[in-house]
């Protein structure tokens, strides 16, 4: 957990220094709380179940405002830094709002980079709290042509004679 927070803390002090809008002397402070506040938000969505919406903004699909599990991330990353660095919520926002689809981002490339072995989507959900979650297990198991789970396998999963959701299902489970 603490390699996961120490490296979006490093991605975030990056990205605050080049941000007019904090305080020179609080934004080592800022790049904290972000960082701890967003490793929250993360763990609250893994318990809740949303780790496809997770991937989603992982993979930079789905980053905009709109994302209910982004919402409910940049709403407590806001809240920590007004809290705790003293920002006024709209400076707060603004910043979040620039950085956070930047800093998923970083970490979605890094996760899913085949070459980089020391930092995958697997280890990011168990890190966050999801107790024998295997990403890579259920990826493979989707896997329908052999070359690594992409857009094709989810074509042909959701196509027809598949077996609609009981096909995924009996994939998963082994059915």
């Amino acid at each position: 957990m603490d390699d996961l927070l120490g490296m979006i803390q490093g991605y975030a002090q990056k990205l605050i220094n080049d941000d007019n809008s904090v305080p020179a002397e609080k934004k080592g402070l800022a790049a904290q709380s972000l960082a701890g506040s967003l490793v929250n938000g993360l763990k609250d969505e893994v318990s809740k179940g949303n780790i496809t919406q997770l991937l989603d903004i992982f993979s930079k699909k789905d980053t905009t405002v709109g994302a209910s599990a982004m919402n409910s991330i940049q709403s407590s990353v806001i809240n920590s830094l007004s809290q705790k660095v003293g920002l006024s919520s709209s400076s707060a926002g603004s910043l979040v709002s620039s950085i956070l689809p930047s800093i998923m981002g970083i970490l979605g490339k890094k996760a899913g980079d085949p070459n980089d072995k020391s930092f995958d989507f697997n280890g990011i959900f168990q890190m966050l709290g999801g107790k024998g979650f295997d990403f890579n297990s259920i990826m493979s198991k989707l896997d329908t042509d052999n070359n690594g789970f992409d857009l094709n396998d989810v074509t042909r999963l959701f196509s027809k004679g598949s077996g609609g959701i009981s096909g995924i299902l009996g994939k998963l489970f082994g059915k």
